[in-house]
């Protein structure tokens, strides 16, 4: 489940239209805006297929048979990625990426994560 500490902005979750035949996903978490999302991967069977297989090495995209399965999977390819700024403080950690896309164009990735709380019992 999505936690509401933890989190990665921007990123935009679609199913994806052939069904993960050649991203290998049903839904795809993009590390972008809505309106950056390339379209290559939708276009006809000879673009998509084009597009995932110059693509799947270096470029971070999600892949899951669900909205949060895919979500989880960006953040695992964000975490093998270096990122290009790491802070860390007693609020968390905050993590920077640059990602080049086969465009050209570069989208900022963020990522923050909170340390875990521990909740004291009630009898306590």
């Amino acid at each position: 489940m999505f936690s509401d500490d933890d989190w990665i902005d921007p990123v935009t979750i679609v199913p994806d239209m052939f069904d993960g035949r050649y991203s290998k996903g049903r839904w795809l978490a993009f590390p972008t805006r809505p309106h950056d999302v390339p379209m290559d991967p939708f276009g006809d069977d000879i673009r998509a297929s084009t597009w995932w297989e110059l693509t799947r090495a270096y470029v971070p995209v999600g892949l899951g048979d669900g909205p949060e399965a895919a979500y989880s999977d960006l953040e695992a390819r964000l975490n093998a990625i270096a990122p290009n700024d790491n802070v860390e403080d007693e609020a968390g950690q905050l993590r920077r990426w640059e990602i080049l896309w086969p465009s050209g164009q570069s989208i900022t990735v963020v990522s923050r994560k909170v340390p875990s709380r521990t909740v004291p019992d009630e009898g306590s």
